[in-house]
């Protein structure tokens, strides 16, 4: 089916394996992901940017590995209010391309961002 037809992409329901797994299928294959809605649970974290780009920070949820040595997140956009950058979030969103100074970018569209514990 066409990823905008496909169900819901429920990342929190994963084990912390499969969830890495997925976020790295979403990393190497964004084209199959273009349309999906998609649900995560993880830590907000703010990246600095390049303000002459006209972006002042990225913002991402993210998770930790196992062994807390690595972590892997999403990127969203969101036009409301953030809370502090640590605070778990539960973000949903449509995963989208996007053009980032002439290269590929891809992010979810947060249609909901809720704080969660």
């Amino acid at each position: 089916p066409e990823a905008e037809d496909a169900p819901l992409l429920d990342l929190t329901a994963l084990s912390d394996t499969l969830l890495f797994a997925e976020l790295a299928a979403m990393t190497r294959s964004p084209e199959e992901y273009l349309g999906r809605q998609v649900r995560m649970q993880g830590q907000l974290a703010v990246y600095r940017a390049n303000p002459a780009l006209g972006i002042d920070c990225f913002y991402a949820v993210v998770v930790q590995d196992a062994t807390a040595c690595c972590q892997q997140g999403l990127e969203f956009v969101w036009e409301g209010d953030l809370p502090e950058e640590g605070t778990e979030l539960l973000v949903t969103g449509r995963y989208e391309a996007y053009d980032f100074g002439g290269l590929p970018s891809y992010h979810l569209v947060a249609e909901s961002v809720e704080v969660s514990s």
